[in-house]
């Protein structure tokens, strides 16, 4: 639980998690648990009186959030993969709320957008009004076949890799992801090797890591040049939006992982829509070396229903 909390409140910092999902007041103080966006004082009354079987109010700064209702907030992705679903197709003609906007205007919209859902996508507008029924219900074990999906990793390159022989390397990279492993091939005496290859993994959660180890090849025991981590929740909540939004999204970028100190971005990560494949661009900084990046894409693949 600690652990999770402590994504939470590194979550709970996100640029779009700044500000109000309906109105875009500075500094929302409350959470609507089951549609995972997190809204201002003067929004709260409204979904307030909604009642829970729509939006279930908790403050942000409460003591009593459980497991669920993290996991569910971190699955959703935030205040801009929530709008996406549920803003997804707002008329022109209506009036989005203002943080100085009077009560009347913010009712409107607000109950227009999550009791009506007059804005989604119509394939995903919801007939029941049980509290466990959002636009984001997870599935349990995701998947008859036991993962959510797949992804084609395309290891580009490597830049400005460490030395560990007299003047060079023999790199190759070891990719992991749960018990699953796949390996490019070496490239001899380079230390910014270009490999451009694809290697297909399931995924069994979006809350496992893709690791990516660095490795020289030797006759003895190969010698670590580094490793990443890449954290797949960014990826899988951009996979929300689009399943929410359809083919209407067109050529756009649907989500962004941002760099920090706690991840191994070298800088900030771009989630795009591609001629209907949504992908993900990273550059990535080792770690455990002196020096050297990655540069990777992925290619979410859904599973064959």
């Amino acid at each position: 639980m600690e652990r999770r909390m402590s994504k939470f409140q590194k979550f709970i910092l996100q640029p779009d998690n700044q500000f109000c999902a309906d109105c875009g007041l500075q500094g929302p103080q409350w959470v609507s648990t089951n549609t995972g966006v997190i809204i201002c004082d003067k929004c709260y009354a409204i979904h307030r009186s909604m009642g829970a079987s729509v939006s279930k109010l908790m403050s942000l700064n409460s003591n009593d959030w459980t497991d669920e209702e993290v996991e569910l907030m971190l699955f959703i992705g935030g205040n801009a993969a929530a709008n996406a679903a549920y803003e997804a197709f707002v008329p022109k003609t209506c009036k989005r709320p203002m943080p100085d906007s009077s009560n009347q205007e913010r009712a409107k919209f607000i109950r227009n957008k999550y009791e009506r859902q007059e804005f989604v996508k119509p394939s995903m507008r919801l007939a029941s009004s049980s509290q466990e029924s959002t636009l984001f219900s997870k599935q349990e074990n995701s998947s008859a076949l036991g993962f959510v999906g797949l992804i084609r990793v395309r290891v580009i390159k490597g830049i400005n890799l460490t030395v560990r022989d007299f003047m060079t390397s023999d790199p190759y990279v070891v990719l992991t992801l749960g018990n699953q492993k796949a390996q490019t091939c070496v490239v001899r005496s380079s230390l910014n090797p270009i490999w451009d290859e694809k290697h297909l993994l399931s995924v069994p959660h979006a809350t496992f890591p893709l690791k990516l180890v660095f490795d020289r090849d030797t006759f003895s025991e190969d010698d670590t040049m580094g490793d990443v981590s890449v954290d797949l929740q960014p990826l899988y909540a951009a996979v929300k939006v689009q399943e929410a939004m359809g083919d209407e999204l067109g050529n756009v970028q649907v989500g962004k992982w941002v760099a920090t100190r706690d991840n191994d971005l070298s800088c900030d990560s771009m989630i795009f829509l591609q001629n209907g494949r949504l992908l993900q661009d990273l550059k990535l900084k080792l770690k455990n070396v002196e020096c050297g990046e990655l540069e990777i894409q992925i290619e979410w693949v859904p599973p064959i229903d």
